[in-house]
């Protein structure tokens, strides 16, 4: 449950980010799509690191892990289509910009926090290293 609640912090932190610049690039008129696009990798990479080091990783390491980084940046694209979906759904029930843009958000962070746990930060058994994970010797 800590995890999680390290995972939500921190996810918070890069929802608020895309939340200000996502209505930012909506107000510039740009599409959802757009918008989203231009938002999402800003928060996508900070996010990552903070995961990588604070809610699965070590502290101390300075290995961001560039494979996992990828994985991560890839799931990123896939939850960024989800998000705009469910946002696009809400706009077509009349709920504005702001409203549908949160819940999209909290709706992506669920779906994000468990495939970061479950495939890019996870631990196999026995430890060793992830899957996603790619270190030079």
């Amino acid at each position: 449950m800590t995890r999680f609640l390290t995972f939500s912090a921190v996810s918070a932190l890069g929802a608020a980010i895309d939340l200000i610049l996502g209505v930012t690039f909506l107000g510039l008129g740009l599409s959802s799509w757009a918008a989203l696009a231009l938002a999402m990798p800003v928060s996508a990479t900070l996010v990552y690191a903070l995961h990588q080091k604070i809610t699965f990783g070590d502290l101390h390491s300075r290995d961001l892990n560039r494979g996992r980084l990828v994985t991560f940046l890839a799931s990123t694209a896939a939850i960024y289509v989800f998000r705009v979906v469910v946002f696009e759904f809400l706009r077509g029930w009349g709920a504005p910009d702001v409203a549908a843009l949160c819940v999209a958000l909290v709706a992506s962070v669920a779906v994000n926090y468990t495939v970061s746990r479950v495939v890019i930060f996870a631990r196999p058994k026995g430890g060793g290293q992830s899957w996603g994970t790619f270190r030079r010797n």
